[in-house]
């Protein structure tokens, strides 16, 4: 829940989502709506996203593009 939370600060003006070293379990997609410029950053391998559901982790809606997803 914090992650969607935040992630849904960043939308409202962009920004940075710092993703702290750690195993972060997501329930539900992180959808990106909105046209903003924004970063996803964590502490390399230290910072792991896991996901317990049978959908795409990331979706990003039509017309906004993503530069860099690793």
């Amino acid at each position: 829940n914090a992650i969607v939370h935040a992630l849904d600060q960043c939308l409202v003006s962009g920004g940075v989502l710092y993703i702290p070293t750690g195993n972060y379990l997501v329930r539900s997609t992180l959808e990106f709506k909105a046209n903003l410029p924004m970063t996803i950053q964590g502490d390399g391998m230290s910072s792991v996203l896991l996901w317990a559901f049978d959908g795409d982790l990331f979706q990003i809606s039509a017309g906004q593009k993503a530069t860099i997803v690793s």
